[in-house]
């Protein structure tokens, strides 16, 4: 981290646009606002990721209102859930929502990016146990999904969790 970013009011953040990414952008059909809501919560990554924290919290809050305008739900969740990652004190309200909104969607890539998401809020706020839950969960629908990118986060996430417990099998 450059100097300056640390402690720039986010959790810390193991993802963000890259190689999987596009698999839960507008390659399918983006309706009315879609194509602005899904450009507002990449651009909420890009910006959150270069310590740019209040910049990324308007963009995914710009993103949840265009969504919700339109009534997509699955972009909904996304920008909650990237909302989350820099919401501060209400991250854990936008995951909350992301999951919820998610479980409303046959999108599986949404739903394993709700989850992952979720389950960092819960792992920085000492609930290793739910975070774990969370985590594996999420893998789980990105495996049914063949969804790489959120395949790797959930392990990634997962396996980081047992290793602090000790269980270096289960982590493998």
């Amino acid at each position: 981290r450059a100097a300056g970013r640390a402690g720039a009011g986010r959790l810390p953040s193991r993802f963000g646009p890259g190689p999987g990414w596009r698999s839960g952008g507008c390659e399918r059909p983006c309706p009315g606002g879609g194509q602005r809501a899904w450009a507002r919560t990449v651009l909420a990554c890009f910006l959150g990721d270069t310590g740019e924290v209040a910049r990324a919290k308007a963009a995914a809050i710009e993103a949840i209102a265009v969504a919700g305008r339109i009534g997509d739900v699955a972009r909904e969740s996304g920008a909650n859930a990237i909302l989350a990652m820099y919401g501060g004190a209400d991250g854990l309200h936008h995951a909350d929502q992301a999951v919820a909104l998610a479980r409303r969607t046959d999108d599986l890539w949404v739903l394993a990016l709700a989850l992952v998401c979720r389950g960092e809020v819960a792992r920085a706020s000492g609930d290793e146990d739910l975070a774990l839950a969370l985590n594996l969960e999420s893998l789980a629908a990105a495996r049914r999904s063949g969804d790489r990118f959120n395949m790797t986060l959930g392990l990634a996430n997962s396996s980081h969790l047992h290793l602090k417990r000790g269980d270096a099998a289960a982590a493998a």
